[in-house]
C-alpha cells in the first residue's frame, strides 16, 4: 500500500474516532443541519474524509455505505430493502474475474495475476456476505410476520417485495452453477489453485446451506401471501365495522334474543331450499342406490322416424311481418335524445312521468331500464352519462343500496 493511501486511511479513521458523538447523532437523526457552532468545522472535516456527503444547502447526511453497515451493526430494518438485487451482478463479476485471471496467466503477467486473486477473492467475500446477510434478514422478517407495519395492506407489498428479493438470491444461486466456475478449476488448463481456495471456502461450501434457507424461503413467503389474500375480505369487513363504531359512538348491539330474527333488509330475497343428493362415489351407498334403481320404470323406447328430404315453397302472397318496437322502447329512445340535448341533468323519473305516463312500466323497472342503457352500443346511449341518487337502508348496518332516481345529461 502506498503513502498517500495509508494518510487517507489514517485521517479517515481519526475523524470516525476524534468525532463519534457527532456520527452517533446524524445516524440517529437521519441528517445534520448546520447552525453556525462548533460543530459545523466537525462535519467539514467529515465530509472531507467522505464520511458525510452533502444532502442540500447547508446539510449533511452520513454516506450510504456507512449507513448501510451501522444498519448491519444495529441489524435495523428498512422498508422494502433491496437485498438480492446485487447478488446476480456479484455471480457474474466473480466469472469475469475468473477470466481475466486466466488471461493474465497465459500473458505472463504475474503481478497482474496476483491482483486479480486478491480482487478474486474480495468478490467472493462481497457475494458470501450478500447472501448471509440477506437470507438473514429475509429469515428475522419471516420470523417477525414483517412486524415493522401493522396494515394489512402494506404486508401485502412487503410480502411481495420479500418474495422477489428471495426469487432474486434463487436465481444467482443458479447462475453459479450456470458459468460453471468449479467445473473450470477442474479443467487444468490454468493453475487456479489461488482462486479455487477462496471460492470453495466462501462459496461453494456453503451453496447447500443457502439453497435450504432460501427453499424455506420462499415457500414461507408464497404461503403466507395467499393467506393474505384470504383474509383480506374478512379484514375488510372488520374494518368497516371499526369505523362504523367509530362514527357511532352510541351505537349498543342488539339484545341476543333480537339476533335470533332475520331483519327485514335479509328477507328481501327468497333464499333458496338446500337439497340433498346422493354420491354415487361412495361404495355404502350402492345398495340403497341399486333398490332405488330397481324400482324406476322402464324408460319408453321412442323410435325416431325418418323424414324425408323437402323443398322449400315460396309463396308471392304471403304477408310481411312488421316488427313495431315496445312502448317502453321507444320511451327509453326519446329519453336518450331529450338528455343529450338537455343543458341540465335530466331526472329519468320525472320525464317519464311528464311524458309517458301511459306506457305502463313501473318506476322501478323503467330506472333499470336506464341505468342498463349505459351498456348499449347504439350512439344515442353512448354519449350519455349516468349519476344514481341513493340511499342507504333503514338499518345503521344495512349494506343495501336503493335507487331512488338517475340523472342523465350529454357528455
Amino acid at each position: 500500500m502506498s503513502k498517500p493511501q495509508n494518510d487517507l486511511l489514517s485521517n479517515a479513521l481519526n475523524a470516525i474516532a476524534t468525532h463519534r458523538d457527532l456520527i452517533h447523532e446524524v445516524y440517529s437523526k437521519g441528517r445534520y443541519i448546520k447552525n453556525g457552532s462548533k460543530t459545523d468545522r466537525d462535519a467539514y472535516v467529515l465530509h472531507q474524509n467522505r464520511i458525510f456527503v452533502s444532502d442540500g444547502r447547508d446539510t449533511y447526511r452520513l454516506s450510504s455505505f456507512i449507513t448501510k453497515f451501522f444498519d448491519e451493526v444495529t441489524q435495523k430494518q428498512r422498508l422494502f430493502e433491496l437485498l438480492g438485487d446485487n447478488a446476480g451482478a456479484q455471480v457474474n463479476r466473480i466469472s469475469q474475474l475468473l477470466d481475466e485471471y486466466a488471461k493474465a496467466v497465459f500473458a505472463g503477467r504475474v503481478e497482474d495475476a496476483d491482483h486479480v486473486s486478491a480482487q478474486f477473492h474480495d468478490a467472493c467475500a462481497d457475494l458470501s456476505d450478500t447472501f448471509s446477510s440477506g437470507i438473514s434478514k429475509l429469515l428475522n422478517q419471516a420470523e417477525t410476520n414483517f412486524a415493522v407495519v401493522n396494515s394489512i395492506e402494506a404486508k401485502t407489498r412487503q410480502n411481495e417485495h420479500y418474495l422477489r428479493q428471495a426469487r432474486r438470491f434463487s436465481d444467482a444461486l443458479e447462475s453459479i452453477d450456470r458459468f460453471g466456475i468449479e467445473q473450470q478449476f477442474g479443467a487444468g488448463y490454468c493453475d487456479f489453485e489461488p482462486l479455487a481456495i477462496s471460492y470453495r471456502t466462501l462459496i461453494s461450501d456453503r451453496k447447500a446451506e443457502w439453497h435450504t434457507e432460501i427453499s424455506r424461503l420462499l415457500h414461507f413467503f408464497e404461503t403466507y401471501l395467499y393467506r393474505l389474500r384470504v383474509i383480506a375480505p374478512d379484514v375488510k369487513r372488520f374494518r368497516q365495522f371499526a369505523n362504523f363504531l367509530q362514527q357511532n359512538p352510541g351505537y349498543e348491539l342488539p339484545e341476543l334474543e333480537e339476533t335470533h330474527h332475520r331483519p327485514l333488509w335479509m328477507m328481501r330475497a327468497a333464499g333458496i331450499n338446500p337439497v340433498a343428493y346422493s354420491d354415487v362415489r361412495d361404495v355404502s351407498t350402492f345398495e340403497y342406490l341399486r333398490e332405488i334403481a330397481s324400482q324406476l320404470p322402464a324408460p319408453k323406447v321412442v323410435s325416431v322416424r325418418e323424414r324425408p328430404p323437402g323443398h322449400i315453397e315460396r309463396s308471392a302472397n304471403k304477408p310481411t311481418e312488421t316488427l313495431r318496437l315496445q312502448p317502453h322502447h321507444v320511451a327509453l329512445y326519446k329519453f336518450a335524445k331529450a338528455a343529450s340535448r338537455s343543458p341540465t341533468p335530466l331526472s329519468a323519473l320525472n320525464w317519464k312521468r311528464q311524458h309517458f305516463p301511459e306506457i305502463g312500466v313501473p318506476d322501478e323497472i323503467w330506472l333499470l331500464l336506464v341505468i342498463n342503457s349505459k351498456n348499449s352500443h347504439r350512439e344515442e346511449f353512448a354519449r350519455l352519462r349516468h349519476h344514481r341518487i341513493e340511499r342507504r337502508g333503514e338499518s345503521r348496518i344495512s349494506m343495501n343500496l336503493f335507487v331512488q332516481d338517475v340523472m342523465v345529461h350529454g357528455s
